[in-house]
């Protein structure tokens, strides 16, 4: 059992620093405006996307695993997990999205690490994978949803 409590203390550890990482950069943003710049932001996220990979896989919970994050043309963001205990065949779609979308969207509204995406309208897609491998799910959240 202390393997298990051991790796979620690193695991909070690691999401804990990012998340101060990324308040730290939304603060600086919102004190010092004169430095804002889209290239700025670019390079900015570029960073810290750089940072979440060299920390990535990382097991959220005892079913999901976060492979890595990319950025993508159009100010978007992609995250790619996978669900360690299923298989795309037995997965509900339907049921999956309708129950997950609106964690996520909750998820990036309430973390101050996430403000960013709020702050600079960043289009975010989170894929899911199988246990082989195998995308069954993709979902995307519009900024706009923020409005």
């Amino acid at each position: 059992m202390k393997p298990r409590k051991t790796s979620k203390r690193i695991a909070g550890m690691v999401i804990g620093v990012i998340t101060g990482i990324l308040a730290m950069v939304f603060v600086n943003e919102m004190l010092y405006p004169e430095n804002k710049s889209e290239n700025k932001i670019k390079a900015e996220i570029k960073r810290i996307t750089d940072e979440l990979n060299n920390v990535t896989p990382l097991m959220v919970n005892e079913n999901t695993r976060f492979d890595s994050i990319a950025i993508k043309p159009n100010n978007t963001l992609q995250y790619y997990y996978t669900v360690t205990n299923v298989y795309c065949d037995s997965v509900n779609i339907v049921n999956f999205e309708s129950r997950y979308k609106p964690m996520l969207i909750q998820n990036i509204k309430s973390k101050d690490g996430l403000a960013f995406i709020l702050n600079y309208k960043i289009y975010v897609i989170y894929q899911y994978r199988d246990k082989e491998g195998k995308v069954f799910s993709t979902i995307d959240i519009d900024p706009n949803v923020f409005n």
